[in-house]
């Protein structure tokens, strides 16, 4: 057995969640993810990322290139403000889509700041 395949069924059952509520959160297939879990077929590139951040674990991790679980982060919870901490635990809490627009709202606002301060400066 591949270190992804055992890696990945860890996750999902560490998960609790069922296979139909990853997929939807996925956004995916059933047969898609039946597929992964018993090793018929590999994610491509860009469902390893989409795994590794709905698990929360690293790209790295997830193709047994590394032990650790954890994502390496830019700064850690103990060095965010109180506010970065509380946006951050909102955020784990969301289910994968949900974080996925929760992101593309951010860009929109971030863009929008920007343009406001360009013109009013």
């Amino acid at each position: 057995m591949s270190l992804f395949l055992s890696r990945f069924r860890g996750l999902l059952e560490e998960s609790g969640a069922t296979q139909k509520e990853i997929c939807a959160d996925l956004g995916i297939r059933n047969q898609k993810l039946s597929n992964w879990k018993t090793g018929y077929s590999e994610p491509n590139f860009d469902d390893i990322v989409m795994l590794a951040e709905y698990f929360d674990v690293s790209t790295d991790y997830l193709l047994g290139a590394a032990e650790d679980e954890i994502a390496p982060k830019a700064k850690t919870p103990g060095t965010l403000k109180p506010d970065e901490n509380e946006l951050l635990d909102l955020y784990r809490q969301l289910p994968f889509e949900s974080k996925q627009r929760l992101i593309a709202r951010a860009e929109v606002m971030l863009e929008n700041a920007n343009s406001n301060n360009k013109h009013g400066a």
